[in-house]
C-alpha cells in the first residue's frame, strides 16, 4: 500500500470563492506532485471538482459541491461532508463516491463502473443510461428517496433506493391494480 501523502486546498481567498478552473488547477497541480489523500476545505458550489481523475487519489470535500462532481473520474475516491448538485459521478468510469448530505437530479448518469453512495435524497432521473458491460457494474444507493424517472433507459448495474426517514403515512389498496377495461373484456 502506497504511503498517504496528503494536502489541504482552500477552495476560497480572503472570504471569495475560487473559481472552479482555478480550484481544479490547484488539485491537478496537487495530483501531479504526488498528494493522494487532498482534502478541499471551504467549498460553496465550485463544479466539477474531481473531473477526469484517473490516478488512486481520495478527495476529501468539505461543503457543498457544484455541478458533475467526479465526472469522467476512473479511480478516485470522492467523499463529501455536504450536498452535492447536478450531474453527481457523470459517467463515472471507476473509484467511488460518498455524499454525506443529498444529490439531486442526474445522478450517476452514463455511469459504466464504480460506486456513489448517498446519504440523503435525491432528484429525478437517477442512473439513466447506466451500462453495465463484463466485469463493469455501476452501483448507485440513495439512504433516502428519489424522484421520478430513475433508472431511464438504464442498461445494466444497480441502483438501491432505501427511503430511509420517509415519514408519510403508507396507503393500503384494497385491489393492487385497476379493474380491466378492455371492451373484449367478457
Amino acid at each position: 500500500m502506497a504511503e498517504i501523502k496528503k494536502i489541504v486546498l482552500d477552495a476560497e481567498e480572503n472570504g471569495v470563492k475560487k473559481y472552479h478552473r482555478e480550484l481544479n488547477t490547484l488539485i491537478r497541480k496537487a495530483v501531479a506532485d504526488g498528494f493522494n489523500w487532498i482534502t478541499i476545505k471551504n467549498v460553496r458550489g465550485q463544479r466539477f471538482i474531481g473531473a477526469g481523475i484517473s490516478d488512486d487519489v481520495t478527495l476529501e470535500v468539505k461543503g457543498d459541491a457544484g455541478l458533475d462532481l467526479g465526472v469522467f473520474s476512473r479511480r478516485a475516491n470522492i467523499i463529501v461532508y455536504g450536498c452535492s448538485e447536478y450531474l453527481l459521478g457523470n459517467t463515472l468510469n471507476g473509484g467511488e463516491i460518498v455524499v454525506y448530505g443529498d444529490s439531486w437530479d442526474i445522478t450517476g448518469v452514463g455511469a459504466r463502473d464504480g460506486s456513489i453512495y448517498v446519504m440523503g435524497e435525491g432528484g429525478s432521473r437517477i442512473g439513466i443510461h447506466m451500462k453495465e458491460y463484463k466485469d463493469k457494474r455501476p452501483a448507485i444507493i440513495y439512504g433516502g428517496r428519489v424522484k421520478q424517472y430513475c433508472g431511464e433507459y438504464m442498461a445494466g448495474g444497480l441502483i438501491l433506493v432505501l427511503g430511509l426517514d420517509y415519514t408519510r403515512a403508507l396507503v393500503d389498496v384494497n385491489k393492487p391494480f385497476p379493474k380491466k377495461t378492455s371492451t373484449r373484456e367478457k
